[in-house]
């Protein structure tokens, strides 16, 4: 076709506007298959880790921690009353006012307020407030649903959006941490990347804007788009919910310590030869000037009782991030 010709309508090839999935056939079933047997698996750990959870804190109708649950109290009791029982022996010291035995009805240190615990992780407070991952992830659902109706019309300024949103992002970063210049550095080293290839974000604008009218023109593919990210959802939540059951798979048991005998003399590791008094002061001789560090002699094992994870645990853990990881991958790849 010479350049500046005139034709007549349907004389030029252009791509149809329907999608023709129904000639479309599967691809790599052997991994399809392994990935729903390992899907299996992890729904089985999940589920298997909701089942053996018990309740870590009693709360009161606020929401504040009152101490340890029944169940924690009844198990520790057990353990307290088999650990008064035991012999101490010359190198083991059984200490039935240590670890969970001395604050059992008390409970554990709390933050201020005595909302979450001091020494607990993201999940801990998820498991104590399962509102909060529920919200995050109707939120999402939300935006992500009025993200795909703003990109029919307003593409261009959604994509240039974003990307001022992260420069924004990156200047708040650089504010909270004490005004550190690296975080600013990095928000005017991305300002001016912007700049200089807004030509291409402007051409990704375009592409993504027919992309989105494309799934307008076909809705038997929009319908099955959304129900394959509808189960992404539900396993992103299921993730959640399955982490915050691991925080709860706990257990009392014996916990054995190595203990210091501070009544005795700090020996230093970088040799005998040096000194570990310090109302000498800091000589050449002492133990910190020589790269050592002054050791007390060891006072035995104290053995006592803690809540603890149990032992399958932490690799089912493992298991379900490795699973997840996968699925991202999986519905990232995933073809209609």
């Amino acid at each position: 076709m010479s350049e500046g010709s005139v034709h007549s309508i349907g004389s030029i090839d252009t791509v149809p506007t329907k999608v023709n999935w129904k000639e479309r056939r599967a691809t790599d079933v052997g991994c399809a298959f392994l990935y729903l047997v390992a899907l299996m698996g992890w729904f089985g750990i999940g589920f298997a880790m909701m089942g053996a959870e018990i309740e870590i804190f009693e709360t009161d109708e606020n929401g504040m921690i009152k101490g340890w649950s029944q169940d924690v109290k009844t198990a520790g009791k057990e353990c307290c009353t088999q650990i008064q029982n035991e012999v101490d022996t010359a190198s083991n010291n059984y200490n039935e006012n240590g670890g969970i035995c001395m604050g059992l009805d008390t409970g554990r240190r709390l933050t201020e307020g005595n909302k979450f615990p001091i020494d607990g992780g993201m999940f801990d407070v998820f498991a104590l407030r399962p509102e909060i991952p529920t919200v995050m992830i109707m939120a999402c659902i939300v935006m992500s649903v009025a993200w795909i109706m703003l990109l029919r019309s307003f593409a261009k300024t959604v994509v240039f959006g974003c990307e001022f949103v992260k420069i924004i992002a990156l200047a708040y970063l650089g504010v909270e941490c004490d005004n550190n210049p690296v975080f600013f550095a990095i928000a005017l080293c991305y300002a001016i990347y912007i700049w200089c290839f807004k030509e291409k974000l402007k051409f990704a604008a375009k592409i993504i804007k027919h992309a989105a009218n494309g799934l307008k023109e076909n809705p038997a593919m929009f319908i099955a788009l959304f129900t394959v990210k509808a189960f992404y959802v539900v396993q992103a939540l299921l993730y959640i919910k399955f982490f915050e059951a691991s925080m709860k798979v706990k257990e009392i048991a014996y916990v054995s310590r190595e203990s210091f005998d501070y009544a005795g003399q700090p020996v230093c590791s970088s040799g005998s030869q040096y000194t570990c008094d310090y109302t000498l002061g800091y000589d050449a001789n002492h133990c910190d000037a020589n790269g050592g560090v002054c050791e007390y002699p060891s006072g035995g094992v104290i053995t006592e009782c803690h809540i603890v994870e149990q032992a399958w645990v932490g690799s089912a853990r493992w298991y379900l991030m490795a699973m997840w990881l996968w699925s991202v991958m999986f519905f990232t790849q995933f073809r209609l």
